[in-house]
């Protein structure tokens, strides 16, 4: 039968939720026969794939394993993307291994609205919710399945975005064909793929108001669902250009609600003053050497107090501290990164941005 989703999941050691989302999607009341299920694994050295095995072997839908040791997340959806080129589908929905799509409906009711908004990217809004321990997240998850929710999407809950995340995406087939992730990209590469695919003329569509039911999954614990802190230096530099691009998209222009000058100078100031808390440490190092001990002791001073800060800061909120002064380092110098590119980068984002208002105008009134 023609198959008309392309549902794909990237998992990396997602032994810890990958279960309850997989159990979940195929709750889901769209045809599982007009579905095909693609996973994309990096490599996982837990028990992630013999769970996706016998939970997608126990149901009688199409499904598909890849194993792509060593990918980053930009290179697990290309394969994903690759993969569904040969397929004959209308559309790719990106659900992250971590995602918990609560009500029944939520596929059927993303492919309604991308049929009624054709060239559209369709993200359902979900929200972060973090726990201490994995005996938390079950408890949760148990809870919450309980609930037996339909969700019905009306013109009011969606908003134009140029950012969007893909842990709940609908792209199109027709802009998979053309348009990959930017592979250097090891965070933030769904924003710039929103907006690439704006510069090619496709409008992204939020779907708000029911995030209560779209949960992004974490657990304190390690650290282990930050990218952000997990990424070694060498990794979450990698690619700056875009992620310098990005940053006064998301910031400044309010992911295109609107530019606000209040706003950009937030931004600007933000990644000023990490640049500045980077620089505190060759300026110590300038004042010692020129025997200025006074002012070398104060920017020491200031120095220690960040990380401790920060560290203290993390600690409370469970990361672990030995790795707080190599995170601070690693957050400082891409401020300082972004700074220096800004001026590069900000005129494609502006023009990013018209071009992303003169879609969005149009969106509504053509369909």
């Amino acid at each position: 039968m023609h198959k008309e989703i392309g549902l794909c999941v990237l998992t990396y050691n997602s032994s810890l939720t990958i279960s309850y989302v997989l159990q979940n999607v195929l709750k889901q009341d769209y045809p599982k026969e007009k579905i095909l299920y693609l996973i994309v694994d990096g490599g996982s050295r837990d028990d992630t794939l013999k769970i996706v095995s016998d939970i997608l072997s126990g149901y009688n839908v199409d499904y598909k394993i890849v194993i792509a040791p060593g990918t980053n997340i930009p290179q697990a959806r290309n394969i994903c993307l690759e993969n569904l080129s040969k397929e004959i589908i209308e559309f790719v929905i990106f659900i992250d291994s971590d995602v918990l799509l609560v009500p029944v409906n939520v596929l059927s009711e993303m492919v309604r609205i991308a049929r009624l908004y054709p060239n559209s990217i369709i993200h359902f809004v979900g929200a972060s919710k973090w726990f201490k321990d994995e005996d938390e997240l079950r408890k949760f998850v148990v809870e919450i399945e309980q609930r037996n929710v339909k969700i019905n999407v009306n013109v009011n809950n969606l908003q134009p975005s140029l950012c969007a995340g893909m842990g709940c995406t609908l792209i199109p087939a027709s802009l998979a064909k053309v348009l990959h992730f930017y592979e250097k990209a090891s965070f933030n590469e769904d924003h710039f793929f929103v907006c690439n695919a704006t510069e090619k003329g496709y409008v992204t569509l939020l779907i708000e108001g029911f995030s209560d039911y779209i949960v992004d999954l974490n657990v304190l614990k390690d650290a282990k669902s930050d990218i952000y802190w997990m990424l070694p230096i060498k990794e979450y530099l990698r690619g700056i250009e875009a992620k310098a691009l990005i940053q006064p998209v998301l910031r400044a222009m309010n992911c295109g609600r609107g530019f606000s000058a209040k706003r950009f100078f937030k931004f600007i100031a933000k990644h000023l003053g990490n640049a500045f808390l980077l620089a505190t440490i060759p300026i110590t190092l300038a004042l010692v050497l020129m025997q200025n001990f006074i002012l070398a002791s104060i920017f020491a001073m200031i120095r220690a107090l960040s990380i401790l800060g920060y560290a203290t800061y993390k600690h409370v909120h469970g990361y672990p501290i030995k790795r707080a002064l190599v995170n601070k380092i690693k957050f400082e110098l891409f401020s300082t990164l972004v700074i220096l590119l800004t001026p590069i980068t900000l005129p494609k984002a502006l023009k990013v941005y018209k071009k992303f208002k003169r879609l969005s105008k149009s969106i509504f009134k053509a369909s």
